[in-house]
């Protein structure tokens, strides 16, 4: 669950965010409300069932919430649609992609504009989610070919145009 989460549901019941996070660990875990109502309350502050109940279904509307949010913005980014604005009225901080962590001096990434921190979402028009992933779709592409990049860097979508080069063997000492 994501933090504000966890605060909206404390101050509803005027507990403490610790109390909401451990109940739902507990919850997550598989107990079910009496046996934490009875046997865990050292867990919980000696929150009864009732509380235990909202915050379970507060829980539970609050995930429902967030996955058609990511629902929704998933559809709207696979029609190229997604702005900084929409970004931001889904509350998307949850950007699904790979992390550019290093760009070689003169390399073609560096040449297409690509900067540590960047996060690449689409690699030729299709959604990349995983390194394996993005790292076996560049290898398949020739030496020479043209490609776009899209993705986000500081909060805002970019595109950019990579040319694939040679694969540098690696050497060994």
């Amino acid at each position: 669950m994501k933090v504000d989460d966890i605060t909206r549901i404390a101050q509803e019941l005027g507990i403490g965010r610790w109390q909401v996070e451990r109940t739902i660990q507990l919850l997550d875990e598989g107990n079910t409300i009496p046996f934490i109502a009875r046997y865990r309350k050292e867990m919980t502050g000696e929150l009864n069932e009732l509380q235990i109940r909202h915050i379970q279904e507060r829980a539970r509307q609050l995930r429902q919430l967030q996955s058609r949010r990511e629902e929704i913005a998933r559809l709207i980014e696979e029609q190229g649609n997604m702005t900084p604005e929409l970004a931001e009225a889904f509350k998307l901080n949850n950007i699904q992609g790979v992390a550019v962590r290093g760009v070689v001096p003169d390399s073609p990434a560096a040449q297409a504009g690509l900067q540590v921190g960047d996060v690449i979402t689409h690699i030729a028009g299709e959604p990349v989610r995983e390194y394996h992933e993005a790292l076996n779709r560049v290898a398949a592409m020739q030496p020479g070919e043209k490609v776009e990049l899209r993705g986000v860097r500081d909060s805002q979508p970019f595109t950019l145009t990579a040319i694939i080069g040679e694969r540098a063997s690696v050497q060994s000492g």
